[in-house]
């Protein structure tokens, strides 16, 4: 996850929670939930081995979310990254998969 977070962001909301299901070792399996507020990371890393430099995006979904009003919006998100081909060639897009899940009031 990177660490840049912006203290005012979102200031028409009065609270706002964020959580991303993602698999612990993508694509498939257990899942675990993490849990964010308004100072939420731009993006959250990929869990599949295979996977080269994946993420997954949150600014645009929350910030589409929150502009629009929504006081909730459940959505799949897709990772970004690439999976390395054993074989040596080009590699495929992940298969990794997260739901992301945002919950908002807004100020009057």
């Amino acid at each position: 996850m990177t660490d840049t977070k912006t203290p005012n962001r979102y200031p028409e909301a009065a609270t706002l929670q964020i959580e991303l299901e993602r698999p612990k070792q993508g694509p498939y399996g257990p899942t675990e939930t993490l849990k964010f507020d308004r100072d939420h990371p731009e993006w959250v890393r990929c869990t599949n081995p295979a996977c080269n430099s994946g993420k997954f995006l949150l600014n645009s979904p929350v910030a589409k979310a929150v502009s629009s009003r929504k006081t909730e919006l459940s959505t799949e998100l897709k990772c970004n990254g690439v999976e390395k081909n054993r074989a040596g060639g080009r590699g495929q897009t992940c298969m990794t998969r997260a739901k992301l899940t945002v919950r908002a009031s807004y100020k009057a």
